[in-house]
């Protein structure tokens, strides 16, 4: 599923009562880039901006995790403000944006184009994890609603990269594990809907924001989906994940056909398959036995198939070495593998196992390249308790543009990895983060793309403008740029496994089977590139 960005034009107000406010330098010197001037930045200062740089100075010369915590903090802020006021984000950043967006350019498209800035920012920001990590209150939901209500898809970066407020809702549900407030009654809204329109989007609301109590309800929408010849493909990949989420015994029986049938598509037979894994509690002997099978049917689910054994019996985070025996990696396989973590791995607290296991199975998908020494050296891959700038603290409160628009601007300290010349890092908390993406995976695609040759370069982008252009991308962050593209394709083919909850949810919780199924070519050249050595 796509995770859609929504954009909007919003512009300052200059009614009597705000008359104070429009005379301010930041809306001046908005107005003036609206209209195609391009006055000296240097000369203009508030403030907010003089704050925010007084806290940048104090976090260069103490770089605590509790200081960056306070510039965090004063960032997400700043990122609301702009959303109603885009002329901030000029103010801040205009030597940034200005030769991004040429002189003649409509002011209703900077609008538009600053405000799908600010919220791509915003939206960066949101998914961190701790110790940064915020729930979505009822006043951030109300805003980016209203936003949402007010787009206008046909301007320019509107169809680019959207937003949708559902979306956001279901990251508060999934990755919080919390609700939003009692009040907000969504499931009757999407209920309804569902009965009029029979539409995917609405099904996707009701199993949602369904709870126990509507259970009997939904239950009976799954059976009939799940029975129905003519069902859109969306709204059975929803119906079989839902019937995990709601069970009963006609929905087991229905789940257990798809998990087990060969000819199914891909991302309908790992729903499924994920489905059946939740009746563990229900159906202990059936469930397990479902799994032994999958995890020996010579197909692409055998992988997942032999996780989820492991997990509905207990043996899944526990095991030394899992990797290695999933890989079924031979003694001298093993002591090369632990030379080259020796050599190019480094860490400033002890990895528990679970991390050390995630480690492996993110580096193991690039064994040939390893084992072989394909590449030569490896960068260094350091896994650090703090942000990146622990390692490079002179970019300690500076804000990243060096991919345009589409990077936002966020603080340096919001990077949870990174790809540099010197060295990969890595935040230790997003180790074993199975509803996230697979931070390690995702890095050393970037280190793997620098060795492709001009042809497979050539190869890459043309795979890249297909996907743009036949809707393929799997979430907003892969259609940033090719090089995030191929690494977003890299940590997919990492993730066999992604949990339950988390599958519906795009951007960073992608899968394996979801590039199989959305992106099939991507998938075979990474194979390609991986059988190199």
């Amino acid at each position: 599923m796509r995770i859609f960005l929504n954009t909007v034009s919003v512009q300052p107000s200059f009614t009597a009562k705000n008359k104070k406010k429009a005379d301010s330098p930041s809306v001046c010197l908005y107005e003036k880039f609206r209209q195609g001037e391009r006055p000296d930045i240097f000369s203009y200062s508030d403030k907010s901006t003089e704050r925010l740089d007084f806290l940048a100075e104090r976090y260069r010369k103490t770089p605590t995790i509790r200081n960056k915590r306070a510039l965090l903090n004063h960032e997400r802020k700043m990122l609301y403000e702009e959303l109603s006021h885009p002329e901030l984000t000029l103010a801040r950043n205009y030597t940034a944006i200005s030769p991004i967006i040429p002189k003649n350019t409509k002011p209703e498209v900077v609008d538009n184009i600053i405000t799908n800035f600010n919220l791509t920012g915003l939206a960066r920001l949101e998914r961190l994890s701790k110790p940064f990590e915020t729930r979505y209150t009822g006043k951030k939901m109300k805003l980016l609603d209203k936003i949402y209500d007010r787009a206008d898809e046909s301007k320019p970066f509107g169809e680019d990269v959207r937003f949708n407020v559902l979306s956001a809702i279901e990251g508060v549900n999934y990755v919080n594990k919390n609700r939003v407030s009692a009040e907000e009654d969504f499931f009757g809204d999407f209920a309804e809907l569902y009965k009029e329109t029979k539409s995917a989007d609405a099904l996707k609301g009701i199993m949602i924001f369904g709870k126990k109590e509507n259970k009997p309800q939904i239950t009976g929408i799954i059976e009939d989906v799940l029975k129905s010849e003519n069902a859109e493909p969306e709204a059975k990949l929803l119906a079989l994940w839902g019937g995990g989420k709601f069970r009963n015994d006609k929905i087991f029986g229905a789940l257990k056909n798809v998990a087990l049938d060969k000819n199914a598509g891909i991302q309908e037979r790992e729903f499924a398959i994920h489905s059946v894994s939740l009746y563990i509690k229900e159906k202990p002997d059936e469930v397990v036995e479902v799994m032994d099978k999958i995890s020996r049917d010579g197909t692409v689910f055998e992988p997942l198939g032999r996780v989820l054994k492991d997990k509905v019996t207990g043996n899944y985070h526990n095991q030394p070495n899992r990797e290695y025996k999933y890989n079924n990696l031979t003694n001298d396989e093993t002591k090369a593998f632990n030379e080259f973590k020796k050599k190019h791995l480094f860490y400033d607290s002890k990895l528990n196992r679970k991390k050390q296991n995630f480690i492996d199975g993110d580096l193991l998908m690039y064994k040939n390249l390893i084992l072989d020494d394909y590449y030569g050296e490896f960068n260094p891959i350091a896994v650090i308790r703090d942000t990146y700038t622990r390692v490079f603290p002179k970019e300690a409160g500076d804000r990243h543009f060096n991919q345009g628009l589409k990077n936002s601007g966020c603080f340096a300290d919001s990077v949870d990895g990174i790809h540099t010349p010197q060295a990969i890092i890595l935040k230790k908390d997003l180790i074993a983060d199975e509803g996230g993406l697979s931070s390690v995976g995702h890095e050393i695609g970037h280190e793997v793309e620098e060795y492709l040759t001009e042809q497979e370069e050539r190869e890459l982008n043309k795979l890249y403008q297909k996907a743009i252009q036949e809707n393929r991308l799997l979430g907003d962050y892969a259609g940033r740029n090719v090089d995030e593209y191929f690494a977003v394709g890299c940590d997919s083919a990492c993730s066999v496994y992604k949990p339950h909850s988390h599958l519906l949810s795009g951007d960073y919780k992608n899968t394996r089977y979801t590039l199989m199924s959305k992106d099939p070519e991507l998938y075979k050249f990474i194979l390609k590139i991986l059988k190199k050595g």
